[in-house]
């Protein structure tokens, strides 16, 4: 259960272990970036790069995993360590004003963990509104949430403070 399967390019083991597809994720940035930083490119030609062949590559390895904080900080590091000189920043330039929006001053790049977050919330909304088998199982299942947890509120109604609704058990 701990050997992977290999399916559309995702590294799936069938206890949940996510560690080869992040090693293979990780393996296919690295490379991405010793050819990037190797080329001679334009502050302009980077940033292409950067939108136009790393993201969708790292994208489409965020849809189906989950990979921690510290495991998206590491392929930030990565990226930013490449794309950063490229682009005339400094590659020590502190990650607010790297990630932080340009009406505030900032370059506007999205961090990994962000990027995974913002795909798994638009794969949620897009199951619950196909209403089909797995939309009435993500339902049924913040319902059992919610009775399990004592909540009278829908779970997802109130986001401005920090509730623990259950525990991991």
């Amino acid at each position: 259960p701990d050997q992977p399967n290999k399916g559309l390019g995702y590294l799936l083991c069938p206890d949940g272990n996510q560690r080869h597809q992040y090693r293979a994720v990780y393996a296919a940035i690295k490379e991405l970036c010793t050819k990037i930083g190797a080329a001679q490119l334009t502050e302009k030609e980077t940033r292409q790069a950067l939108f136009q062949q790393l993201y969708p590559k790292l994208d489409y390895g965020l849809h189906a995993s989950y990979f921690s904080e510290d495991d998206c900080h590491n392929i930030d590091k990565l990226a930013n360590g490449t794309f950063l000189p490229g682009m005339r920043v400094n590659r020590h330039t502190p990650r607010s004003i790297v990630h932080g929006p340009k009406s505030l001053g900032g370059l506007e790049l999205p961090d990994c963990y962000t990027r995974q977050t913002t795909h798994h919330i638009k794969y949620m909304i897009k199951q619950l509104r196909w209403d089909e088998t797995i939309g009435g199982d993500i339902l049924t299942t913040l319902d059992n949430i919610q009775l399990a947890s004592g909540f009278t509120s829908p779970i997802l109604e109130k986001v401005d403070t920090t509730m623990d609704y259950i525990d991991n058990g």
